[in-house]
Order: structure tokens, then sequence, then C-alpha cells
């Protein structure tokens, strides 16, 4: 999901650290919890 420029600023300031690196987690798939396994392959 990439963030249209316009909104990023904004969105910024709402995004924690855990976010961040659970995106990147998703991002390259090395991290997916096991409830979102499902979701992740459907």
């Amino acid at each position: 999901m990439v963030t249209p420029p316009d909104h990023a600023p904004r969105t910024a300031s709402l995004i924690t650290p855990y976010d961040v690196a659970l995106e990147a987690a998703r991002a390259v798939g090395g991290l997916v919890l096991p409830g979102e396994r499902d979701d992740v392959h459907r």
C-alpha cells in the first residue's frame, strides 16, 4: 500500500516505529503473524 505524496506528511506523524517495522517485515515476507497467514494466502 503506497500513501499518496500529499498525505505523507500528515500520515508520518501517526506512524509508530512498530508500524514501520511491521510493514517492512510484511514487504519482505519475513514476518507473518499466524493470524494473518490466511489473509495473505487468500
